[in-house]
Parts: structure tokens; C-alpha cells; sequence
């Protein structure tokens, strides 16, 4: 069993040791072990809770209960077949050690070589709108299939729908909780969570055991952006956990990108706010690849604003689509043709990338 591992779990277990004062003590002492080992007279800056903990982990040694549960914690990663990382692991993710206070350990379950890959991360309102929850699935759909990988929370609503468009553009996508792996919140995304580990994977920082808790969620915001190149944030109150993760993005040194909307809808308000105070106002996912930080990308990319070599009946189809999502029937009682000719044309329009579709609705990308 890794012994530096089992030191860093440990350490997670002294109350009041939060990250801000472990990053501090590892700046004094190097390693968790050298910690653990301290004197206490090189422990006078540290609370006295801390300084009498550790001075009772060294008088009990692997019989202290933090041992034990560091010990049951890696024995349960085991065998649920998780992994664990600690901050010096080779596949602990890089662009997430250049956060401030980053976190000292992560499980993860899935391809761990997903954490270090190019992410966007995709957040916004559980409580979203048909748009919102549209734009986030075609979006994420394409950026995956562009070659991002599509980070976000798993929750109801924006998130759901991003983690469904990158795995429906046969892409990669990451889930972070706010809690440990053996529990699953919301209880409805099981299924999407067992695709997420076959296509990804689920990543905490908390240990089994920590189940639901209101506070663990901004910590959770904390991750996506810090293991995410740059934040798309799609609809948010003007009062969010998206706009949360904004900020840490912001902190972060990471791009923030706003999704603009109507003036009288609130779950436009937090976007708005965002693009004032200096995110990058979008309206097609190709303005994110153009960005700088996804140069590496966008010089693969077809541009679908540039004309497509349709021919004049594809084109006839085409100029029918609005840019807002149309239910099929609705296009199929404009057209004078068949339903098998339209879906056919609509088929070959997808493939095109002229056009986009999400569950029976089509909408036009291109001009």
C-alpha cells in the first residue's frame, strides 16, 4: 500500500487543518510524513487542536483511528475498483495543481487520463429553460466532438444536458461531486453516471463516506474550473452556484464564457452580469473554439458560418430551418415532400454540420 498516500489521508482527517494551512505547513515541512513526524516545537504556528492531533497520531502511530480510516478508505477504492490520487501521483491532473489550495487528494472512477486531457467546463441553472437545457446539449455535442472534453456537475438541468451532448457527440465528458463516490446526487442521473465512468469519469475531492452536504458544493465549483481550460456558463441567476464557479474561474486565471439572453428572463441576469464585468460574450460554439486557449483545436474545426456545398434542393430545406429549434412536423408541413425525404435531407444536412437536432428538433447553425 502507497505509504504517502495513506499519510495524506491522514492529514485530511485533523480537524481544522484546511487546505490554506496544509499548503502552508507542506511549505515548512515538504512532505505529509515530515508533518506527521514534526516536533511540536516546530508546530507553535499551527492552532493547538492541530499540534495536540498530530502529537496523538505519533504516540498512537497505525493504531490511531485516521490510520484506520485512511487504511478502510483505500481498501473500499480498491475494491469498488476507484482511484485514488494523491497530489504527486503521475495522472493527478496538472492544469489543477496551478489552482490556489489545490486538492491534496482526488478519487476518481473511469479513465483517469480524462483528467489531464483539454476541458471546457459547462455550467448553469438547474432550474433551466427548454432553451437553455437545449443549447447546452447541442453545444457540449459539438465542442466534444471538436475534441473537448465537457466538465461539469452533474446536476439537473444545464449540467445533465452537457453531459448528455458530449456523449451523444461521442465525446468525452467528467463529472465532479460534491460528495463521495458511493453516493449519488440526484438520484435520476444513476444511468447517466454509469455512461459518464464507460465515456469519462466521476471525480471528488471528498472521501467515502461524506455524503450530501449544502457547503461541499462550491468546493465541488472549485474543481470544475480548476481542471477546465475555460468555463461556458449557458443560463444563471444573477444569484448562482454558476456564477460561483465563474468567479473561481475568474481567480483561476481561466476564461469565462456568457451566453447572452432575453432582458426579462432571470436566468439570463447572471450571464449578463457576467459579460459586463469582462467574460466573452458567445452565440456559437465556434466562437469558443476561436478563442486562444483552444488554438490547439479550431485549426481542425470546419467554420459553419462558411458557406456549405449543399446543392439547391438540400438548400431549399436549409433556408426553411429557422435558428431557433423547429419540431419536425413543423418543417415537414412547410416542405412538399415526404417525411422519409426530409428526415434523409435533414440526415445528410447534420452531417454537413449545416444544421443541429435534439430530440426531434432542428435548428439551423449555419447561414
Amino acid at each position: 500500500m502507497d505509504e504517502q498516500l495513506i499519510e495524506w489521508l491522514v492529514l485530511q482527517q485533523i480537524k481544522g487543518l484546511g487546505l490554506k494551512r496544509l499548503s502552508q505547513l507542506l511549505e515548512q515541512f515538504s512532505s505529509p510524513k515530515a508533518i506527521l513526524n514534526a516536533d511540536k516545537n516546530l508546530l507553535v504556528n499551527v492552532p493547538k487542536s492541530i499540534s495536540q492531533a498530530i502529537e496523538q497520531l505519533q504516540e498512537k502511530g497505525e493504531s490511531h483511528p485516521f490510520y484506520i480510516d485512511a487504511r478502510r478508505n483505500v481498501d473500499i477504492a480498491q475494491e469498488s475498483n476507484w482511484h485514488v490520487l494523491s497530489i504527486n501521483h503521475a495522472h493527478y491532473p496538472e492544469q489543477l495543481k496551478e489552482i490556489p489550495y489545490p486538492p491534496p487528494i482526488l478519487y476518481v472512477k473511469g479513465d483517469v487520463q480524462n483528467l489531464s486531457e483539454p476541458q471546457l467546463g459547462v455550467v448553469g441553472a438547474r432550474k433551466s429553460s427548454k432553451m437553455g437545457i437545449q443549447t447546452s446539449f447541442a453545444w457540449s455535442k459539438r465542442l466534444a466532438t471538436a475534441g473537448l472534453v465537457i466538465t461539469s456537475g452533474l446536476a439537473i438541468g444545464i449540467d445533465g444536458a452537457a453531459h448528455q451532448g458530449a456523449l451523444e457527440g461521442a465525446g468525452k465528458t467528467i463529472a465532479v461531486l460534491a460528495h463521495g463516490l458511493e453516493t449519488l446526487y440526484p438520484q435520476r442521473h444513476r444511468r447517466l453516471a454509469d455512461e459518464i465512468i464507460e465515456n469519462g469519469a466521476l471525480v471528488t475531492e471528498f472521501s467515502p463516506g461524506v455524503g450530501i452536504r449544502k457547503e461541499n458544493f462550491p468546493r465541488r465549483n472549485r474543481i470544475i474550473s480548476g481542471l477546465s481550460h475555460g468555463i461556458l456558463v449557458i443560463e444563471a441567476a444573477e444569484k448562482s452556484g454558476s456564477l460561483i464557479t465563474a468567479q473561481y474561474a475568474v481567480e483561476q486565471n481561466r476564461e469565462v464564457f456568457a451566453i447572452p439572453g432575453s432582458i426579462v428572463n432571470p436566468m439570463s441576469a447572471g450571464c449578463h452580469r457576467l459579460i459586463q464585468q469582462g467574460a466573452c460574450l458567445v452565440t456559437n460554439p465556434d466562437e469558443v473554439l476561436a478563442s486562444e486557449i483552444f488554438d490547439w483545436v479550431s485549426s481542425g474545426y470546419v467554420d459553419v458560418n462558411n458557406t456549405l456545398p449543399v446543392g439547391s434542393a438540400l438548400k431549399v430545406i436549409l433556408d426553411k430551418i429557422p435558428f431557433d429549434f423547429t419540431h419536425f412536423d413543423s418543417l415537414l408541413g412547410e416542405l412538399n415532400i415526404s417525411a422519409a425525404d426530409l428526415n434523409g435531407a435533414l440526415i445528410e444536412l447534420e452531417l454537413l454540420e449545416a444544421i443541429e437536432s435534439f430530440g426531434g428538433m432542428y435548428r439551423r447553425i449555419t447561414n
